[in-house]
């Protein structure tokens, strides 16, 4: 079965580098992008408004590369 995870990358307002997450489910409300995070259950929740860039894709399409957060 593939990995149903998902990779963000994304850009914050003000900030001149990519930041790297994974997640199990991303849900967007009321202006938020809100992230379940797979090891810990954690929820992180972003201001829409602060992202200026970002990428969303499954973890599966990711092979043999290393991740930082």
């Amino acid at each position: 079965m593939p990995d149903q995870r998902l990779i963000l990358e994304f850009r914050i307002d003000g900030e001149a580098g990519w930041r790297v997450q994974g997640a199990d489910r991303i849900s967007v409300d009321c202006g938020h992008l809100t992230l379940v995070r797979p090891t810990t259950r954690a929820l992180e929740t972003i201001p829409l408004s602060s992202i200026r860039a970002l990428s969303i894709r499954s973890a599966s399409g990711v092979q043999d590369t290393v991740l930082a957060v």
